[in-house]
């Protein structure tokens, strides 16, 4: 799960197995990270509202440890809330 740095409040649904590879090699247990991502977005769902947001990605640009301050408000550390691996 993503929330762009510019709408904080918008879930994106990414599944991605080299994303989630690059993710745990460069982070401890759960820690939120910095992104950018090519990719093709997508909204499932009716025409009213309602369903997901996702991201097709196409390139991984960048996955990093997210800097103090960066995107602050957004996705704070969601830990108790993931089944432990």
């Amino acid at each position: 799960m993503f929330f762009p740095c510019d709408d904080p409040k918008t879930l994106v649904v990414v599944q991605d197995s080299a994303l989630e590879a690059r993710y745990r090699s460069t982070v401890a247990a759960h820690e939120p990270v910095f992104v950018r991502l090519r990719g093709i977005k997508g909204h499932s769902g009716g025409p009213k509202g309602g369903g997901q947001r996702f991201l097709d990605v196409q390139q991984i640009l960048e996955v990093r440890a997210r800097a103090s301050g960066e995107c602050p408000g957004v996705a704070q550390p969601i830990a108790p809330m993931l089944p432990s691996s």
